[in-house]
């Protein structure tokens, strides 16, 4: 039996994830290539074949199969939010608080 489908059928196994990096480092295949997309569809097929969850990079959201996506780290996602607050700042004289009241 195939090693996905092995960790898909253990009994408590609720779901499988994909780790895009990790299969690439651990197979020696780069994504996109023929070997390495056959591992992620033994994946896909694991997952089905079980009825559990798929998960993979947020990335690969368009993928058939996947229902949870990782996300961008925390540190990531900390960084976007104040480049987009930063880009939403007006420009000009900030108003003192207080004035006015």
């Amino acid at each position: 039996m195939d090693v996905a489908r092995a960790v898909a059928a253990a009994p408590g196994v609720d779901g499988l994830f994909a780790a895009s990096t990790d299969l690439g480092s651990f197979s020696g295949f780069r994504q996109g290539s023929t070997e390495y997309e056959g591992l992620v569809q033994r994946i896909v097929a694991a997952a089905q074949a079980e009825n559990i969850w798929l998960g993979g990079p947020q990335a690969w959201m368009n993928r058939p199969g996947f229902s949870i996506f990782q996300g961008p780290s925390d540190t990531a996602l900390l960084r976007m939010g104040v480049q987009a607050s930063l880009a939403s700042v007006p420009s000009g004289i900030a108003e003192t608080e207080g004035a006015g009241d």
